[in-house]
């Protein structure tokens, strides 16, 4: 069976338009996370290339000042994006190849709350599985991480879920917003303009940071 007849059976979008919606949800988890902190940003966009999308958000976290506290919000707004798309796939009824596609997909985020220098792609596409097995809880099956490592990245993981999941009808708005603009792309002016009509910040537990 053909990929787009199982896609028709299973009931799932072609996989093209599903891209950009799981591209949408993924930035628009970013941008939340950032205005959970107020992190100025400047755009985000989604573009289609072929039968996948990528997608970017412009923020601005080194304008705050650089206390532990905000380098871990930093690390929980770089890991909204991957986990917030993960949740949507397992939604819809993705299948393990899609799933690790978005593995895959996600690696720059990956490699940015390793510490990007020197962080090649396979890498962070290897802490992102472990990222994932942390949030399915199977903790056992994460190899790569020392105790120290695995034990801040389960917190992240918690922490992150957290926050995704309190935020996760704002980001359904917001990723129908991008969908909807012109090129799927919201200026500086049209965040602020959606920030000032939707956003409700909520109150969100975390045990890290």
């Amino acid at each position: 069976m053909g990929e787009a007849k199982r896609r028709r059976k299973a009931g799932l979008e072609p996989r093209s338009l599903f891209r950009v919606r799981s591209a949408a949800i993924h930035e628009a988890a970013h941008v939340l996370a950032d205005f959970h902190w107020d992190v100025p940003i400047l755009e985000v966009y989604v573009e289609r290339q072929g039968s996948d999308a990528i997608g970017f958000t412009d923020d601005k976290w080194l304008r705050l000042e650089p206390t532990k506290a905000v380098w871990y919000a930093n690390r929980i707004s770089q890991l909204a994006g991957p986990i917030a798309d993960l949740r949507y796939r397992q939604h819809v009824g993705c299948d393990a190849e899609e799933l690790e596609a978005c593995v895959i997909s996600c690696y720059g985020d990956f490699c940015d709350i390793m510490g990007r220098d020197g962080i090649k792609p396979e890498e962070g596409i290897r802490f992102g599985r472990a990222c994932f097995l942390l949030y399915w809880g199977m903790e056992s099956e994460v190899k790569i991480l020392d105790e120290g490592s695995a034990a801040f990245t389960k917190t992240l993981v918690v922490d992150t879920t957290a926050l995704v999941t309190a935020y996760a009808a704002q980001i359904t708005s917001l990723a129908n917003a991008i969908l909807a603009a012109p090129d799927m792309k919201l200026s500086q002016a049209a965040l602020k303009e959606w920030r000032d009509r939707n956003f409700e910040k909520v109150g969100v537990t975390l045990k890290g940071g």
